[in-house]
């Protein structure tokens, strides 16, 4: 009786023991950048926009974004107190979404507006949708490759130090930013 009473202790002390020691743990750099990816919906809903309803524009575009988002981290390397985390980031071609559903928004206002029909804001937002989602179906679906660059810092976390750049943001974003820059470039903006 004594022994299985020291046995079933043994097991419960070096259960908790590893329980505390993981949980102290600082997480990986591959934790870091997943946990960031995972969440990247995040970076996307500002306070203003947490309360978008369907059929909005903004709740349309950030739809699109989210639904055909996907990562696969590939490669994990620690040098010292240096990380690089390669990540495959795939989503559709939203930059030509952009381009090809607001001209075919345009076109088709314009178009039924020189008959004389006059549109409520909802039923722009429903042409708007309809060419967004025409667009989705025709393009292609992109891979970005990108590396994360993390230090450990003197509390022994990681910090990523190049998660605020373009590059990541145009590839989680399926290149959505190069084409708004670009409609904004047409249209005679600066």
């Amino acid at each position: 009786m004594k022994i299985k009473t020291i046995c079933g202790l043994s097991i419960l002390l070096i259960t908790v023991t590893l329980l505390v020691a993981c949980l102290s743990a600082p997480p990986s750099p591959r934790w870091t950048v997943k946990n960031v990816l995972d969440n990247v919906e995040d970076m996307f809903v500002v306070e203003e926009h947490i309360l978008m309803e369907e059929g909005d524009i903004e709740y349309d575009w950030f739809n699109l974004v989210m639904e055909n988002y996907h990562y696969k981290i590939v490669s994990c390397e620690v040098v010292g107190r240096d990380a690089f985390v390669e990540v495959v980031i795939t989503n559709k071609d939203l930059k030509q979404v952009v381009l090809d559903g607001t001209f075919g928004y345009i076109q088709e206002a314009l178009t039924a507006a020189l008959t004389g029909k006059e549109f409520t804001e909802k039923e722009l937002n429903e042409i708007y949708t309809k060419n967004l989602n025409n667009a989705v179906a025709e393009v292609n679906t992109l891979k970005f490759n990108y590396i994360f660059t993390l230090q450990m810092n003197d509390n022994k976390e990681w910090i990523i130090t190049n998660n605020s750049n373009k590059t990541l943001l145009n590839a989680v974003t399926g290149n959505i930013i190069l084409g708004f820059d670009e409609l904004n470039n047409i249209m005679g903006g600066e």
